[in-house]
């Protein structure tokens, strides 16, 4: 008979701690509890399970919405992780079954009467189902079935459409990163933003799409089951791989093709084009084209203030559907109440306790998108959450971050006007930034900027900008001696 072999025997050697825990367990204490990891445990687990998360079992990295159990634990962050329902440190065999045997099973233990069974480190026996109901019947994180048709996906019509009689918008929203956060990279190679020069990560030619434009760049490949996103990611800015990038692959359906396709179908992955494009914040415009009626389509600026906010909160902030199986809105369109579609808020990198409270509310939701939007920004950036949630620091981990300021911001995209500034501008930075001869526009309201321009900041634009005035005659009025000014 085949003796089984315990993976998880390296883990009783006390040397082996480090590998693992950043401090050796204290004695007769719970390691859970008492060290920190070298790196989140979902991250850790999948560096031997790789194909894991490959699979449609139990999500991790979410926020029930009620209290569970003590036995089973959650991070610091009351997310699930493995170690939730699996104790690595656990007994590897047990004398009675811990899953429901397969047909399979029953007939190799009959005939090699083997009286121990694998216990794949539960924390407690389940062949009834009953670690489940632990949790379940007492209603705690049940899913819900997904509140999405895709009957009314015909609905939608596409950017294109949207040309013809909003030009000018379309050509500002063309310019935008909302167009190129999702890109073709076997169709058009040049999206590429990394050299792979030296050591490769992984093979360039297996590279789909793309994935961000602006700090950081993440990479598609195809998987054994579906698309997946690789966990390295290059620095635009840095020009070299990103440091603190996930351990391990994630669906790029189950995880990120919500809030980078517009129209998508979660069901089988087909979407109407891809990146943000009108109708992510507008809503499907089939009706509207056909009436060219104002009221037949979400004009946010005419929302009450918190459905404005939910429009862009449902991509910049946390969380993920009612069912538990993607991290975005399933659902939901702009307009309605976001609050319906989204649940399991985990705070961002560098949130505490000021700005994070977590209980759940609309409010802990919008102050984490003004947390986010107050940091856009910041020199490094401020990735989605799906790529940094394996390894959020606490908040006493986070140093303070260089804010850029708007020339600065500008250079990330622009370097070579920046690095010969004064022989572009004729004037120096100091007398005149970017922004004071090219002032992003502003939104109709004049409540401020447009969103479909470059993003500078969030807020209220400066008078000048909202009254129109011209960019030179501001500093150098109309026959005034501008060698003197």
């Amino acid at each position: 008979m085949e003796e089984r072999v315990n993976p998880h025997a390296f883990m009783s050697d006390p040397d082996q701690c480090l590998t693992c825990h950043r401090k050796t367990p204290e004695p007769d204490k719970e390691d859970y509890t008492t060290v920190t990891f070298v790196d989140q445990i979902v991250a850790l687990c999948s560096g031997c399970h790789e194909d894991a998360h490959y699979r449609d079992e139990h999500p991790v990295e979410i926020r029930p919405e009620s209290a569970v159990p003590e036995e089973f634990h959650l991070d610091d962050y009351h997310t699930m992780t493995c170690a939730t329902c699996h104790d690595p440190h656990g007994p590897f065999e047990a004398e009675r079954r811990f899953i429901p045997p397969t047909f399979v099973e029953l007939a190799r233990s009959a005939i090699s009467r083997r009286k121990r069974f694998p216990t794949y480190f539960l924390r407690m026996s389940n062949a009834k189902g009953e670690l489940c109901l632990s949790c379940h019947e007492q209603g705690v994180a049940v899913g819900e079935e997904l509140s999405f048709s895709a009957d009314l996906l015909p609905e939608y019509v596409g950017s294109e459409r949207c040309r013809g009689c909003h030009p000018d918008i379309y050509s500002e929203w063309s310019r935008s990163l909302h167009t190129r956060n999702f890109q073709d990279a076997a169709g058009d190679p040049s999206v590429i933003r990394d050299r792979f020069e030296g050591k490769k990560p992984f093979p360039p030619e297996k590279i789909l799409y793309t994935v961000g434009e602006h700090w950081v760049q993440g990479y598609i490949v195809e998987g054994r089951k579906g698309l997946m996103v690789r966990p390295e990611r290059w620095s635009i800015v840095g020009e070299g791989w990103a440091a603190g990038a996930g351990s391990y692959s994630r669906s790029w359906l189950r995880y990120c093709a919500g809030c980078h396709t517009t129209a998508l179908n979660p069901f089988d992955g087909t979407y109407m084009e891809r990146g943000t494009g009108c109708e992510s914040c507008h809503g499907p415009g089939l009706r509207h084209t056909e009436s060219t009626d104002q009221f037949d389509i979400v004009n946010p600026a005419l929302l009450v203030q918190s459905r404005w906010d939910m429009v862009c909160e449902s991509c910049h902030t946390s969380g993920h559907d009612r069912s538990g199986k993607f991290r975005y809105p399933v659902g939901y369109r702009p307009g309605e109440d976001l609050m319906r579609y989204y649940q399991g808020l985990v705070p961002k990198a560098g949130q505490g306790a000021e700005d994070f409270k977590g209980d759940g509310s609309y409010e802990d939701r919008h102050r984490q998108f003004e947390f986010w939007a107050g940091r856009v920004n910041i020199l490094q950036g401020v990735s989605c959450d799906v790529c940094t949630g394996h390894s959020r620091p606490s908040a006493g981990e986070i140093e303070p971050e260089a804010t850029l300021t708007d020339s600065e911001l500008c250079g990330t995209c622009h370097k070579e006007t920046l690095e010969d500034y004064e022989a572009h501008a004729e004037h120096t930075e100091g007398q005149a930034g970017c922004v004071d001869c090219h002032p992003p526009a502003v939104s109709g309201s004049g409540n401020s900027f447009s969103i479909h321009d470059h993003k500078f900041r969030f807020g209220r634009p400066p008078q000048w900008m909202i009254d129109g005035v011209d960019r030179c005659e501001r500093c150098h009025p109309e026959g005034a001696d501008s060698a003197a000014l």
